[in-house]
């Protein structure tokens, strides 16, 4: 019986398929004819001036949509943070918020860095305190260092208030205050907004002074918006210090007089990696640093020694190579005419991140003692916690970029240093070319914490035109400040009316 119902069911089924697809075939058929028909009456309306004229209409409508669409995109950006959250559904507030984060961090740079094509695309942060500002590009009428005044105050202001309501809004004791910002950070990026990171104390961390909270906040041309916000403990992270150097013996001291009273007597936690090159005064590089391991009971000093011609790229490339600790440790490509406190070594830290983050600081440079103390009443020290910083002193090195921290695997997959390079410049250019072409974010921040002292300096002849420029370009600007140099360069001038005015010839 079975058997029976299957061989009757299976023609009939077989029918129905059959009837079906000839039905379709002569809708397809029939609806082909029609698509012709439309197709050709489409191509006469088209052709006419009617069809014409309400094309154009077409478009400029789609246009108009597109400008309407724009505009109300912009107009949720700003109003998602005012919607009250109670009159709102939560999962059509948090679509949006999150459709507004996306659209700010993804192209910005906040969260997640992006390539750049070249290194002037890349724009540096401006750091502050509660009270200071330290201006990256002040111009020839501003200070390098000024107090927040006007429209940048409030903007300041406003932004340290909704860092601190948002640092307390779990309700968790104690309470932060304003009192409790250290410094921040700050730049803007156009079309975008503002990009804001600041440091506080976290005052709920007993027993360190090392433990930091982070807020992260941007400002997307309307009202702050919250990207993160997170504990940060720099404790016992250690930076291993690279210098490479060839004689230059009265620096030498100077440096290592600075690098024990901030790395061994206050911050402790630092490796020191000497790079020498040649025979000369070797001998007494090493009593001088055997002496000081000794007195201070301080073993984390290697000297290494290289028998060839000075290369700053070749000696930081060995010292980093000769690391034989842990592969993330930090690393502080310094110079010997660098002193630094021990704030900029807690930048250091904080600005670095091993796959994510590289510190570029811009550092402050000195100008020649002789021709600052000629203008002062009083000499400027040369002690790295008094060096004074104010545009008669020196200036924001913005164009250098030798000094840097960050990551030993870092440094390893950028391959390092270009091996050609030699003498002077240029090798800390192509590598941080490198970084900022890559994913990894640079920050690019004036550091008050860190000097370039002045010294005498040599352009070898033999370099290329490109590397001779740059020496020249950077021993004149090394000198003295454009108000000290327009006195030099009118000093007869000066002389002539001084004269005039004591001979009583004029008034």
């Amino acid at each position: 019986m079975k058997k029976f119902v299957r061989f009757r069911v299976l023609p009939l089924m077989l029918v129905l398929v059959i009837s079906i697809v000839f039905v379709l075939f002569c809708y397809c058929s029939l609806n082909a004819e029609v698509d012709c028909q439309n197709r050709a009456e489409l191509k006469l309306f088209v052709s006419s001036d009617k069809g014409y004229e309400y094309i154009q209409n077409l478009t400029t409508e789609l246009e108009q949509q597109r400008v309407q669409i724009a505009s109300l995109q912009s107009k949720l950006a700003g109003l998602i943070q005012v919607l009250p959250t109670e009159k709102t559904n939560f999962g059509a507030e948090m679509g949006v918020r999150n459709m507004v984060m996306a659209k700010v961090r993804s192209p910005a740079e906040i969260l997640d860095g992006i390539p750049l094509s070249t290194e002037f695309a890349l724009i540096p942060f401006t750091r502050f305190t509660a009270e200071r500002l330290f201006l990256v590009d002040p111009g020839l009428g501003r200070r390098v260092m000024e107090k927040p005044i006007g429209y940048i105050r409030k903007d300041l202001t406003e932004i340290l208030d909704y860092a601190v309501e948002q640092l307390n809004e779990d309700g968790s004791t104690p309470k932060f205050a304003l009192t409790d910002f250290l410094e921040g950070l700050f730049r803007t990026l156009p079309g975008f907004g503002t990009h804001y990171e600041l440091y506080f104390r976290n005052i709920r961390a007993h027993g360190s002074i090392s433990k930091y909270v982070k807020v992260v906040i941007t400002r997307p041309m309307s009202e702050p918006f919250l990207l993160q916000k997170h504990d940060t403990d720099v404790r016992g992270k250690l930076i291993n210090i690279i210098v490479p150097l060839s004689g230059r013996m009265e620096s030498f001291r100077r440096f290592m007089e600075n690098f024990v009273k901030v790395c061994i007597k206050l911050d402790k936690y630092v490796y020191l990696t000497l790079v020498y090159f040649g025979s000369q005064e070797f001998a007494e590089i090493q009593k001088a640093t055997a002496e000081i391991s000794v007195t201070f009971q301080f073993d984390r000093i290697q000297v290494i020694q290289l028998h060839e011609k000075f290369s700053r790229s070749k000696g930081l490339q060995v010292g980093i190579q000769n690391w034989k600790g842990d592969d993330d440790v930090l690393l502080f490509m310094c110079d010997i005419d660098v002193i630094f406190n021990n704030d900029f070594l807690e930048r250091c830290r904080l600005n670095t991140e091993p796959g994510q983050k590289v510190y570029y600081p811009i550092i402050f440079s000195m100008y020649n003692p002789k021709i600052v103390n000629a203008f002062q009443d009083e000499p400027v020290s040369k002690g790295s916690s008094e060096l004074l910083i104010s545009k008669e002193t020196g200036f924001w090195r913005d164009f250098g970029y030798g000094m840097t921290c960050q990551y030993r695997r870092d440094f390893l997959a950028m391959k390092g240093f270009d091996e050609l390079s030699s003498g002077w410049g240029m090798e800390d250019v192509y590598l941080y070319r490198k970084f900022v072409r890559s994913n990894i974010t640079v920050v690019r921040a004036s550091d008050p914490g860190i000097f370039h002292i002045w010294h005498e300096k040599y352009c070898d002849p033999n370099l290329s035109p490109d590397r001779y420029r740059g020496c020249i370009r950077s021993k004149a600007l090394n000198e003295a400040s454009h108000s000290q140099l327009g006195i030099l360069a009118f000093k007869d001038e000066i002389d002539i009316h001084q004269a005039l005015k004591k001979s009583g010839l004029i008034d």
